[in-house]
């Protein structure tokens, strides 16, 4: 499901809550924005995680997040949506793709990995 699929399914889920939230102001609040460095990405904002987290469960990993160009563009290769934590962890809301993280040494090595691709 890509993260226009995903926004409409929460707001489905956000107007149990009342949030009147349109499509634009989602996208706004639960997406970080496109750049050049990660134009595919599916990174969310801290918002777009706890209203992901309502409808998919998060699986969290230990992260060192540096902020930098390389490590921006190696996280836009994430194919499923994920959100960093500035404490050192990244969160991603896939079951298949946590299981498949936990059979690296840890999720750099994973990160490394799907570089390739």
């Amino acid at each position: 499901m890509d993260k226009h699929e995903l926004t409409k399914k929460l707001l489905q889920e956000a107007a149990e809550y009342n949030l009147n939230l349109t499509y634009e102001e989602a996208v706004r609040n639960w997406w970080w924005p496109v750049s050049r460095l990660s134009p595919g990405h599916m990174r969310l904002t801290n918002g777009g995680s706890i209203a992901l987290s309502r409808i998919v469960t998060p699986y969290d990993f230990p992260f060192n997040f540096l902020n930098t160009p390389k490590q921006l563009k190696m996280l836009s290769k994430m194919p499923v949506p994920y959100y960093v934590d500035y404490s050192g962890k990244i969160r991603i809301f896939s079951k298949d793709l946590a299981v498949m993280i936990t059979m690296y040494e840890n999720f750099d090595r994973y990160l490394e990995l799907i570089q390739s691709d």
